[in-house]
């Protein structure tokens, strides 16, 4: 593989198929990690791309819909018919919950010194109707 930016892979992987377009957008979730989000529809390429970039530049990757489905199984959590049901309507669902959830796993990134997080899944405007 090539030492390529993520940003140029990227733009690489958004002209491969006749996919929808990977919208990259970087911002701070948790003020030490960086965060990095791929959106698109289910089947764009965002966690191929994600796993190929987490491979090559040892960083996390984390599905919001993998990281839901997480909570949504945890004994304890007082979240779990919320999530369920949305993932039964096909919603990521309460965003207070969504990014209350994601926000503890970059925690848990951090305290494992990363500090750089891929984050994939569906853009709102899909997914919430």
């Amino acid at each position: 593989m090539t030492s390529e930016s993520p940003r140029g892979t990227a733009q690489r992987a958004n002209k491969s198929r006749n996919s929808t377009a990977l919208v990259l957008n970087t911002y701070t979730m948790v003020s030490e990690v960086q965060v990095i989000s791929f959106l698109g529809g289910p089947g764009s390429g965002k966690g191929t791309l994600c796993a190929l970039l987490q491979e090559t530049f040892l960083c996390a990757h984390f599905s919001v819909g993998d990281v839901l489905r997480a909570e949504a199984t945890k004994p304890n959590s007082p979240y779990t018919s919320i999530i369920e049901e949305n993932i039964r309507l096909g919603r990521v669902g309460p965003k207070e919950i969504t990014v209350g959830v994601l926000q503890s796993h970059m925690k848990e990134a951090c305290e494992a010194d990363i500090h750089t997080v891929f984050l994939d899944g569906r853009s709102c405007c899909d997914c919430q109707q």
